[in-house]
């Protein structure tokens, strides 16, 4: 990876902490990003969070942070994914002059749904109607 792309990758990590920052979560490029396998693109910033929720939000994500004109979400997903470990993993990816995209596993996404809007046992019928 030539030096100009390292910068665009560090420029694309420092967007992605402002986009968290924005909605109050402060983030950090993690330290060890030069090749750290097994970790984050991003941590929270321990010193500028609640000591307790930084330390949750990091044993609970693992992100990959992408600032790329091609996509390649399969093979960013599995990278996230070998990397984890009991972590939940995502890919937080742009391109240029689009807004910041999510891209995590369907069972993961639904389980933050479910923790932020638990259902009834009720499961719909096939018709999409409540089952009586």
């Amino acid at each position: 990876m030539g030096k100009s792309e390292r910068r665009k990758g560090l420029r694309g990590m420092n967007d992605a902490c402002a986009q968290w920052l924005k909605h109050g979560f402060a983030m950090l490029v993690n330290p060890q990003w030069r090749g750290g396998r097994g970790q984050p693109d991003i941590v929270p910033d321990k010193l500028r969070m609640k000591w307790a929720d930084a330390v949750a939000l990091d044993e609970m994500l693992h992100g990959e942070i992408k600032r790329c004109e091609r996509t390649s979400i399969d093979a960013w997903m599995h990278q996230a994914m070998s990397d984890a470990a009991h972590r939940t993993p995502y890919v937080m990816h742009r391109r240029s002059h689009e807004p910041w995209k999510v891209t995590m596993l369907f069972d993961d996404w639904i389980g933050l749904v479910r923790e932020a809007l638990p259902v009834s046992e009720k499961a719909p019928d096939d018709d999409g109607r409540d089952a009586p």
